[in-house]
């Protein structure tokens, strides 16, 4: 027989929990629990309460009690197992969500949790190598089926899409579209559909979904951040810098919002160099082992001229990630800039860079050029005809095969290359140089017939 002073309390406890004051109904599940301290019931509602408030320690540790006190309750695994999931335990939570729907088959909620937790690899990173994207999809799917009016779960599907393979554009935004058509004050819907957008190069189309999601949720960071971003890459630096400044006031620990700001302000040439860096200090003192922000910034360090310290970036940058070209590139170019390093080593950064494909035209131009001073002339010429190939318009790289074809005497392919070279560019000035220079010899060296000697013989 229930005492009744322990109903009273799980009734008050029930209405404040359907007025979404949780802090109010785990307090009164807490007197009720008081008095019926091994009430499996009690401690399923206490913990799951705890769960909804971000308390994922005293969730768990109710749902424990709760489970060893009924091994039976579905909802405590599924709530149990999506607490361990927010504390980055997602494979354990993975392990009481297939006992949720073991138990209840049905329950729209287990597939959706479990779904969350697919998105997360053993190192804790959501949509990184080894998330199981397929699975999270599957559950996802089961989730619509069982509750097709829920647009968080459209939502997360569309999400979970955006990252897998094989999915083309109209079926990842389907999903989007539905979740607002479900929910049409869904600020994550109109989030997930404009960040989509700005992937897809439509960044009128994003600017306008985030305005509506940030409308929705004044309060998003990551709303802001991405408008900025699409705000950046359509060229409206001033809109892009206001919006990641908010982003930044927002989640202050946030190294990625920093990171934002600060590759913003080296594309903006009335901010200093100082302002630039602190930005980018800040992201490697919140996130210390992140490649991009040591390659920023030794890019900027590299474009105000400060070559040491862009070397020790860039070298810091290639440690943590070592397959990026550009990080390469970068390192011989600045090396370059300082006596102290060998042609050798430049050479290795240089042939590093052309390995991993490098898009930077200026890696095989600089590369050809020390070929060429280190008399390495097959290589130098292998440089300047990819580009001439490739970048048919970069007249260095004619500069590089006349010099070439002259230096080792083969002076009909000069000749060719500077023909070609005043075709792309008839004012080009190093080829009309070379062209009066190889018209010269050819005319000292065609002036007399062979039969007859030369003056003063």
């Amino acid at each position: 027989m229930r005492n009744p002073e322990v109903d009273a309390y799980v009734e008050t406890a029930m209405l404040f929990a359907r007025d979404r004051e949780m802090e109010l109904a785990i307090e009164y599940l807490g007197m009720a629990l008081e008095i019926t301290p091994d009430d499996p019931q009690l401690l399923y509602l206490s913990g799951s309460a705890k769960y909804m408030i971000g308390d994922d320690p005293g969730a768990i540790e109710d749902l424990n009690r709760a489970i060893e006190l009924n091994r039976k309750n579905a909802l405590a695994y599924i709530y149990r197992g999506a607490a361990k999931g927010a504390l980055g335990n997602h494979w354990e939570g993975i392990k009481d969500l297939n006992i949720g729907i073991k138990l209840a088959p049905k329950s729209a909620l287990a597939y959706y949790h479990r779904g969350e937790e697919y998105q997360y690899n053993k190192e804790g990173e959501i949509f990184g190598k080894g998330a199981d994207l397929q699975k999270a999809i599957s559950d996802f799917d089961w989730a619509i089926k069982l509750d097709p009016k829920n647009a968080q779960y459209w939502y997360l599907r569309g999400r979970v899409k955006v990252h897998s393979t094989g999915f083309k554009p109209d079926i990842i935004m389907a999903d989007y579209d539905k979740a607002i058509e479900l929910a049409p004050d869904f600020a994550r819907g109109y989030f997930g559909r404009g960040t989509y957008k700005a992937e897809l190069k439509d960044y009128a189309g994003a600017i306008e979904d985030l305005n509506k999601s940030i409308e929705l949720d004044t309060e998003y960071a990551l709303a802001y951040s991405n408008r900025g971003m699409a705000k950046k890459l359509s060229h409206d630096f001033a809109g892009a810098l206001v919006d990641f400044d908010k982003a930044v006031e927002l989640e202050p620990e946030n190294g990625q919002f920093y990171f934002n700001r600060g590759s913003l302000k080296g594309c903006i040439d009335e901010i200093p160099y100082e302002d630039q860096i602190a930005d980018l200090n800040k992201a490697l003192e919140l996130s210390p082992d992140e490649p991009e922000v040591y390659y920023i910034r030794g890019v900027s360090n590299r474009d105000f001229g400060f070559y040491e310290k862009a070397i020790e970036d860039f070298e810091r940058a290639r440690e943590l990630r070592d397959g990026h070209a550009n990080t390469h590139y970068y390192l011989a170019h600045c090396k370059a800039k300082v006596s102290k390093y060998s042609v050798e080593e430049r050479l290795r950064d240089y042939d590093r860079a052309a390995e991993l494909d490098c898009d930077k035209h200026e890696c095989y131009i600089e590369r050809g050029f020390l070929r060429l001073l280190t008399e390495d002339y097959t290589g130098a010429l292998a440089d300047a005809y990819k580009l001439i190939e490739d970048a048919p318009e970069m007249l260095e790289a004619y500069e590089l095969a006349i010099r070439v074809n002259y230096n080792v005497g083969n002076r009909a392919g000069a000749r060719r290359i500077v023909n070609k070279s005043l075709a792309v560019d008839p004012d080009f000035e190093f080829g009309l140089k070379a062209k009066k220079l190889l018209d010269e010899e050819d005319s000292k060296r065609s002036k007399y017939a062979l039969w007859e000697p030369p003056p003063n013989w």
